[in-house]
């Protein structure tokens, strides 16, 4: 007989076995190769994993989705190469490495020293993945795993260089300044993609302020001493602040209350004073407050800073009127609306976070104190101060550090980037020659996401990863 009888008592685990054992001895999968011409080639590079543990649901759903696709080459006739490969860099090989060094920090590492961490790390990746050969194996799955590509290898971090070099010769990387997702925690930037793709949020309560920033100037709507009031989330970030925002288009009233008078957005006026006695005394628009100046609530940065551009009223077509009090307190350093508003100004971006989240000499008074210390900390220095109005608690959303478990901030950051803008035509158009599944992901979700996408931060303050080739003369000019 061609095939043995079938046994109606038989065990699926046993014949899983065998047929997994038959496949080795016949070098099945490598047939499925020669078989097919060569002149027909179709290769299939696996999107590697992390190099973290033994895989789980996920990691084996996408694997065996990913099996599909070369199994139909193949039973198209073509000869499909198929090749595993590992993401060995990045925080979640450091991540291991340092809880099993007991490393806390990036000035941990840095006192251990890097090349030993480096090592560390590499010896890591170097045995963890055996158990993977099991776990693919048993899902079916065909795929060259003994000549795997390692991003740690040196020809692919080579490769990798290569190309960075062939876009910087193009004109397409730059260096420049730009706010993104930030954990202090492992001080390093988190892109948005990885938080949203984890779900990484948070409802978290915080504390929201509402501060005076009374006028130095005056016109025929509002007098010297009068308070601009401003709301926050994060008390912390006053000490770095540069610019009030209103959106010249929104009304705004000037309003009497316990003998001073305040400047808020007319829409907010009713429940920014709920409880309290007062009268509307004018109302104006937006564009009428533009360019007055006024006093901020810390120091550190006058006589530091241009007063014709900072410390000023600011026009900004983000600022609205249904929550806070339609002015917004500016600090670039902390907000990505905030950045672009001081770079189009000219306003300052301060520099007054460390990278693990504490005031730096910039913040004189509070050198050390993390951000997260600081909120209680300023928000009473405000009340001394005659500078807060109210104090409250709020109840939102926030990003988490998909890796360290804490809040991410948005902070400022130097990185370098690929100029998207310059190629977005020609990448919405490679995208119409690509056969999305399902078909409406291409004018759909992933041209959206072409159409938006900002310049491409590349660049992470690591230590085990590829290296970027960029070398700067201390000569230079």
């Amino acid at each position: 007989m061609k095939f043995p009888k079938v046994n109606q008592k038989q065990s699926f685990p046993d014949l899983e076995e065998e047929v997994l054992a038959f496949w080795k001895e016949h070098d099945t999968f490598q047939k499925s190769i020669d078989q097919r011409p060569a002149d027909k080639p179709y290769r299939f590079y696996d999107g590697p994993p992390f190099i973290t543990g033994t895989p789980h649901y996920g990691s084996l759903l996408s694997s065996i989705v990913k099996d599909i696709v070369p199994r139909y080459h193949t039973m198209q006739g073509k000869r499909c190469e198929r090749v595993w490969g590992w993401d060995c860099h990045g925080l979640p090989i450091e991540e291991k490495v340092q809880k099993k060094l007991g490393l806390k920090s990036s000035k941990d590492i840095e006192a251990l020293g890097i090349k030993q961490f480096i090592e560390e790390c590499y010896t890591y990746t170097k045995e963890t993945s055996a158990e993977w050969d099991w776990y693919i194996d048993h899902i079916g799955r065909w795929v060259d795993m003994d000549n795997a590509y390692k991003t740690m290898d040196q020809d692919y971090m080579e490769s990798v260089m290569w190309v960075f070099k062939s876009m910087w010769e193009k004109g397409m990387i730059y260096k420049g300044q730009r706010v993104s997702l930030y954990s202090w925690k492992l001080s390093t930037p988190i892109s948005n993609f990885e938080v949203a793709m984890d779900d990484s949020y948070e409802e978290v309560s915080d504390p929201a302020i509402t501060v005076m920033f009374p006028l130095l100037e005056e016109n025929t709507h509002v007098k010297i001493g009068d308070n601009l009031l401003a709301w926050t989330t994060t008390p912390w970030t006053i000490p770095a602040h540069m610019a009030i925002a209103v959106n010249p288009e929104l009304a705004y009233s000037r309003v009497s209350s316990d003998g001073q008078f305040f400047i808020l957005a007319t829409g907010r006026v009713e429940t920014v004073f709920k409880g309290r006695e007062y009268e509307i005394v004018e109302s104006f628009m937006g564009r009428d407050l533009l360019g007055l100046s006024y006093e901020a609530p810390f120091s550190y940065y006058q006589g530091k800073v241009d007063t014709t551009k900072n410390h000023r009223v600011l026009d900004a077509d983000f600022v609205t009127d249904t929550d806070g009090t339609g002015i917004a307190h500016e600090a670039p350093e902390f907000g990505d609306v905030d950045f672009q508003l001081a770079k189009e100004k000219g306003v300052h971006i301060s520099a007054a976070l460390d990278n693990e989240g504490r005031y730096t000499e910039e913040i004189s008074d509070y050198v050390g104190l993390h951000y997260q210390e600081a909120n209680d900390v300023i928000s009473a220095k405000l009340k001394e101060m005659g500078r807060l109005f109210k104090k409250e608690s709020i109840n939102h959303r926030v990003a988490m550090c998909p890796r360290s478990g804490t809040p991410l901030i948005y902070k400022a950051q130097d990185s370098w980037f690929i100029n998207i803008q310059d190629m977005k035509d020609r990448l919405i158009g490679e995208n119409e020659g690509i056969n999305w599944q399902p078909n409406h992901l291409k004018h759909g979700q992933f041209l959206k996401s072409m159409e938006g996408a900002p310049d491409w931060c590349i660049s992470r303050t690591r230590y085990w990863g590829t290296p970027m080739p960029i070398w700067i003369g201390t000569d230079a000019e």
